[in-house]
């Protein structure tokens, strides 16, 4: 139990961070997903070999169904209030609405990757995936925004 709190104390905001970004902003859903992961993780103890990677996983996989639940996957609500120190000065809204705008797959492996700076081998165990699927989803995600941010500015 004492691992557990050290790890939340250790990395659990980075975690939070994550998971918000990926939903979009939605603070109930990081909340909710981020708790869930460490109740998990409490209730199996010993029993995970990774739990910075587990967590991580079981935190994704539980926004994911909230996402799919609330049937916001496909259009992420621009106007979530965002709780940032000054949301209209760091321009977090607007970088909401661009991520909004890949998949979810490309959204996890972009802000662990880009956003978090995990490697992509370090993304790949968070997310239980391999090196490459990280790339693909990276490169599609860059080459994505890119055009999203093109389109905002003309």
């Amino acid at each position: 139990m004492a691992d557990l709190k050290r790890s939340y104390q250790d990395w659990g905001a980075e975690l939070w961070r994550a998971v918000f970004a990926f939903s979009g902003g939605d603070a109930a859903i990081t909340d909710d997903a981020v708790a869930e992961a460490f109740a998990q993780a409490a209730r199996l103890g010993n029993g995970i070999r990774n739990l910075k990677a587990w967590t991580y996983s079981v935190a994704f996989r539980y926004a994911t169904s909230e996402l799919r639940r609330a049937k916001r996957f496909e259009s992420l609500d621009p106007q979530i209030q965002v709780a940032a120190p000054d949301p209209s000065s760091t321009g977090v809204q607007e970088i909401l609405e661009h991520l909004g705008k890949l998949t979810l797959a490309q959204r996890k492996a972009f802000l662990l990757r880009d956003v978090f700076g995990f490697s992509n081998r370090e993304a790949a165990v968070l997310l239980g995936t391999s090196d490459v699927s990280i790339r693909v989803h990276v490169h599609a995600a860059r080459k994505r925004l890119r055009g999203v941010i093109d389109e905002s500015e003309s």
